[in-house]
């Protein structure tokens, strides 16, 4: 019966299902989201709810990487019997081609990887203990490839197992290709898999695995049967303290962390939880707001039906039945928006994957509707439907049953238009938070848009390379980078040109080692005051438009063979000579004194929303650094055109990827030695 007056009323079903099927869609989208990314453990593992992702702490605070020989104390915890290291950030290498260098991805793990992860390979095997024993890999180190890019680049050919590829110039034996729906435990896929001891090949320094203070990894573990995530927090913990007493100066301050493997990692899944939080509230209010609309319709409906209610209740129908019969309707039309807000909750949550940017990493989201997805959507229906079906359904089974049968029943109409004025204020109230919300939003753009970032990013255009892929070292790197930027200074349009290791507000920060000046100790008995670095080229702050505030920029005659410079942002100076000018000071940085010869005005290097934070300044002729950024200024009477019409050579292998501009960005890596410097 519900069914044929329903059918008699399309015009009200269709108005009502579009109307919830919006708000079920978006919530469920949101859902979908949230569950792929927070809550679901890597695909393609066995026994996934055991295994778990190790992380470090400052104070108590964050999920970061951590050291090669933290990880090796670690992995002798009883509670996490197999643990296996992974470089979060996957790593720019060079496949070598007939036609040249074609860069790539590929992801440092130890041999144990697989067998922690229990997954099996699509072809071949994964890698055996001796492939990473030794530093090098061996003679014939190991790779395991993607099912991907398997198929993509070597178009699925099965021959490929045992035979060799080029990797940063080094012979690699592919061993294994992974199955397709296995890409790694975390969102960021790589294109291939390098043991750690192979990674010695494509450009890592063999220093890392015995720096205590160069971190680079993280731990994925299983839990040993029977054991808890707390239990083996706890004996990880244990693990942590030892470890900062026999080595104060290194592990100050420093912690560990067990969490859940999910997709995002660490402080990652923290921003995205409260993203996914706030567009599902806002989701939830586009539900409510339905619901009401819904509800207002459902009482306007009932009060046409007046009638027809006063004669089922004069020949007998109960109150409850007629209640029932009511709910059964506007359940009905939940139920099919319910259906069609699945449907459209599958568009929206491609639609969303379709609009993120292209990024310089690979990220893969099989965000598939899992049984809890259908279990909400069938939920937030149901509540929905009894939610505003029920009112309407209580407010019309009380007529007055002569005058309703007359078609006079006044005092029910007032009734009627008391509920639906409630509905309709209801209805307004939300729509008018959202709209509040939505403008703080606009405000908070429009502020973030007025913060001054100090520098001028307007008129410059990014080309990021990483010179490490052609196996260029200093002495073919420097003369490259000078050229490069002769050339592009050269382009019509262009009025400067740097190069730099980072890009400001990228969301990322560079360590090379804690700074130490002569009779005073650092804070909280560190080896250094914390800091981000930069690796710059003279030209940086003229083409940034960086202010020096005091002493000058660097020069060409800053370079390897002279005293070592260095120029300090603002908070810096202050930090390291309160008092005095810090002009012509001396700083140290392990075995390098460096001489400050400016003051920069202090930025934003992170974040727009940061805090003033110590930064440093040193130059790349004397730091080399192989992965870099070139800035180019416009003139601003040209047009962008004009610049991109110059003649752009691209060193065969060298990775010229303009894309490549955030790779650095995310967790924090810190290494002291300057033959380490690429670590991060």
């Amino acid at each position: 019966y519900a069914a044929r007056g329903i059918r008699r009323a399309p015009l009200f079903a269709l108005v009502s299902v579009l109307s919830i099927a919006i708000g079920v869609g978006a919530t469920t989208a949101i859902v979908t989201l949230a569950n792929t990314l927070l809550f679901s453990a890597p695909p393609g593992t066995g026994d996934p709810d055991r295994i778990v992702v190790i992380g470090s702490t400052r104070n108590g605070q964050g999920f970061d990487n951590f050291s090669y020989p933290t990880f090796l104390d670690y992995r002798g915890a009883k509670s996490v019997p197999a643990m296996s290291a992974v470089q979060v950030e996957t790593r720019d290498v060079s496949l070598g081609g007939p036609s040249g260098g074609e860069a790539i991805k590929a992801t440092i793990v130890s041999g144990n990887f697989f067998s922690v992860l229990q997954t099996r390979p699509a072809l071949g095997r994964f890698f055996v203990p001796d492939e990473d024993a030794t530093p090098g890999g061996g003679a014939n180190p190991a790779v395991v490839l993607s099912h991907r890019f398997w198929r993509t680049r070597f178009e699925s050919d099965p021959s490929l197992i045992g035979r060799t590829i080029a990797l940063n110039g080094s012979p690699f034996t592919v061993v294994g290709v992974a199955t397709e729906e296995f890409n790694g435990p975390f969102v960021i896929a790589p294109h291939v898999w390098v043991t750690t001891m192979a990674s010695t090949r494509v450009g890592m320094s063999e220093q890392l695995f015995r720096a205590r203070n160069a971190v680079w990894i993280m731990g994925v573990g299983r839990l040993a049967p029977d054991v808890s995530l707390s239990e083996a927090q706890a004996e990880l913990s244990g693990i942590a303290a030892r470890a900062r007493q026999l080595h104060p100066n290194m592990n100050q301050g420093h912690g560990v962390a067990v969490h859940p493997a999910t997709l995002l990692p660490g402080q990652l899944r923290t921003v995205a939880s409260a993203f996914m939080a706030m567009l599902f509230v806002i989701a939830a209010l586009v539900l409510v707001i339905a619901s009401t609309n819904v509800a207002g319709m459902l009482l306007a409906r009932a009060t046409a039906r007046r009638r027809e209610i006063a004669v089922r209740l004069a020949i007998g129908a109960s109150r409850s039945r007629l209640i029932s019969q009511l709910v059964t309707e506007s359940l009905m039309l939940f139920a099919v928006a319910g259906v069609a807000g699945l449907l459209l909750a599958k568009w929206l949550v491609a639609g969303l994957l379709v609009l993120v940017p292209r990024l310089p990493v690979q990220l893969v989201v099989d965000a598939r509707m899992a049984w809890p997805v259908f279990l909400f959507a069938l939920g937030a229906s149901v509540i929905a439907g009894v939610g505003a079906g029920l009112v309407p359904a209580i407010q019309a089974s009380k007529p007055q049953l002569v005058p309703a049968l007359k078609l006079g029943d006044a005092g029910g109409l007032a009734r009627h238009q008391r509920l639906r004025g409630a509905l309709l204020v209801a209805q307004i109230t939300f729509s008018m938070l959202l709209l509040v919300v939505g403008g703080l939003m606009a405000r908070a753009l429009t502020k973030a848009q007025a913060i001054d970032p100090g520098f001028n990013p307007r008129g410059v255009v990014l080309a990021s390379l990483n010179l490490e892929l052609a196996n260029y070292d200093s002495l073919r790197g420097r003369p490259f980078m000078s050229t490069l930027i002769e050339r592009a200074e050269a382009l019509p349009g262009a009025r400067s040109a740097a190069t730099a290791a980072m890009i400001p507000v990228d969301g990322g920060g560079l360590g090379l080692g804690g700074v130490q000046v002569a009779g005073r100790q650092p804070p909280e008995g560190g080896d250094g005051w914390d800091e981000d670095w930069n690796v710059v080229s003279p030209a940086y702050f003229e083409t940034l438009q960086i202010p020096i505030v005091r002493g000058r920029a660097f020069t060409d005659a800053d370079r390897t063979g002279r005293a070592d410079v260095t120029i300090l942002n603002e908070t810096f100076a202050r930090t390291l000579f309160p008092s005095e000018d810090a002009v012509g000071k001396v700083i140290r940085n392990g075995e390098r004194t460096l001489t400050v010869i400016g003051i920069a005005k202090n930025g934003k290097y992170r974040t727009l929303g940061e805090r003033p934070r110590n930064y440093i300044y040193v130059p790349i002729s004397q730091w080399y650094f192989e992965r870099l950024t070139l800035f180019v200024r416009e003139d601003g009477n040209s047009q962008r055109r004009e610049l991109g019409g110059g003649t752009w050579e691209r060193d065969r292998g060298c990775g010229v990827d303009a894309r490549d501009s955030a790779s650095r960005g995310g967790a924090r890596s810190r290494v002291a030695d300057p033959a380490a410097q690429g670590a991060g």
